[in-house]
């Protein structure tokens, strides 16, 4: 899997930037940044989205088979040394925790 990405935080990073360039001068530059910091909103949109979706999924009593793709996707089994199975470290990471 490849290395995640914080869309928030390089949205904020955006942000940052376009509050120190001047709209006189800079304008095509600060149009570009607007630009970059809506597409990674709505990357870091997409991305608590799928997150929820697990954990709904996960938690669906009528779910059936359904219940357990969707735990396993959400889960390592529990042979981590552990009694329980833990959440996965990006899915961790992505709810902050």
């Amino acid at each position: 899997m490849t290395e995640r990405i914080d869309h928030a935080a390089k949205a904020r990073e955006e942000l940052a930037e376009i509050e120190q360039m001047d709209p006189q001068t800079q304008w095509v530059e600060m149009t570009q940044k607007q630009l970059v910091v809506t597409v990674n909103i709505g990357l870091a949109s997409v991305e608590q989205q799928r997150i929820a979706n697990l954990i709904a999924l996960a938690t669906m009593p009528e779910a059936g088979t359904l219940e357990t793709a969707a735990a396993h996707a959400l889960l390592i089994p529990a042979d981590n040394g552990k009694d329980r199975p833990t959440i996965r470290p990006e899915i961790r990471e992505g709810l902050g925790l």
